[in-house]
């Protein structure tokens, strides 16, 4: 019996949802009286202690510099970033619960604590992003920003209700939900979104031993085959035996797009070997030409062959004789039809005592 382990996975159903217009104005008071002033003040925390730590550094590069009347290398920079950024007090989601405890502020007692506990959650997971972004060198990666008005409202253990297609929310009231199909696995967080006039409400769901379309995730997958898994690199390793594919599937595909056949003149593949050999693909064999379907073409535009006396092809023997071709046989002379009017006007014929 094949055992496996048991895997958990997350699974969001976005649904439209339809509130009167009563709802809707307690939804717009919600995140105009409570979500946006919670998001403002999590994010100006985090920004003032973002210009205390660049203060502090500005300082430390001073300092250093004034000591060792030199500029800094990039070890030595690395080290007092790491050293201030150790030291230095950055708040924490923890820390900033503060911002909505309703003991400290009352104008938050008629709305739901579970959705202000994710406003602050949310700025929490945007600045972890952030920084795990601008360590990796993305230089494009910015802070959470203060907003005039925060335009979505979660929920995770309270706060809600699901009964059939209406959601209940906390000094809310009932929203209509257009629910297209059903949900599976058990809801952890509710989301509801405003995006140009139409609302949104996302479940996020929790699945346990997710049964896909191969089994169990966590099970090994019957439908790919073994020796496709063996060939298959997706870190980016080409296999040489495919022409530079990476699989035996995609070794079409990878010919087309760039991995050239040396068996094909240069070609990519078959279906290319015409147009290949237009653009460069040549082969010896053929007396410089890029395909054989272009053999007499090739010539006349440029490649020699040697066994026609240096002529290009077959067809144009009398044409290039006529405009230089020269002939050994005939004692320097240019073509056969002019043997004794060629040596005239400067070829030689050892035959006659070196008259021309």
């Amino acid at each position: 019996m094949e055992h496996h382990t048991q895997t958990t996975i997350r699974r969001a159903y976005k649904f439209r949802a339809y509130p009167n217009k009563g709802t809707r104005r307690r939804l717009w008071n919600t995140m105009r009286r409570a979500a946006t002033p919670a998001w403002n003040a999590c994010v100006q925390e985090r920004e003032a202690a973002r210009m205390a730590y660049a203060a502090k550094l500005d300082e430390a590069f001073s300092h250093f510099a004034r000591e060792h009347r030199r500029d800094l290398t990039d070890e030595e920079e690395k080290a007092i970033r790491r050293a201030i950024a150790k030291d230095h007090d950055w708040p924490t989601a923890y820390d900033q619960y503060k911002h909505v405890r309703k003991g400290d502020h009352p104008q938050y007692e008629a709305y739901s604590a579970s959705m202000l506990e994710c406003v602050v959650a949310k700025v929490d997971g945007s600045e972890k992003s952030f920084r795990a972004l601008w360590l990796k060198g993305n230089k494009d990666a910015r802070p959470p920003r203060t907003t005039r008005l925060h335009r979505c409202l979660t929920f995770r253990k309270s706060g809600w209700r699901l009964e059939g297609e209406r959601l209940w929310l906390t000094a809310i009231g009932a929203i209509r939900i257009r629910m297209h199909r059903p949900i599976e696995g058990k809801i952890k967080t509710v989301s509801i979104t405003e995006k140009n006039g139409a609302w949104y409400v996302c479940f996020s769901c929790e699945l346990k031993d997710f049964q896909g379309a191969c089994g169990p995730v966590s099970a090994p997958k019957p439908c790919v085959r073994h020796d496709l898994q063996q060939k298959h690199t997706p870190s980016g390793g080409a296999d040489p035996d495919l022409g530079g594919a990476h699989n035996a599937d995609s070794s079409r595909l990878f010919n087309e797009l760039g991995g050239a056949d040396p068996d094909l003149g240069g070609a990519h593949n078959k279906d290319l070997a015409r147009s290949a050999g237009r653009l460069g693909g040549a082969d010896p064999d053929l007396g410089g030409a890029h395909n054989m379907i272009l053999p007499a073409k090739s010539k006349t535009a440029g490649g020699a062959d040697p066994d026609l006396g240096g002529a290009h092809n077959a067809g144009a023997w009398r044409a290039i004789l006529l405009r230089g071709g020269a002939d050994p046989d005939l004692g320097g002379a240019h073509n056969r039809g002019s043997p004794s009017e060629n040596p005239a006007p400067g070829g030689a014929d050892p035959d006659l005592g070196g008259a021309h």
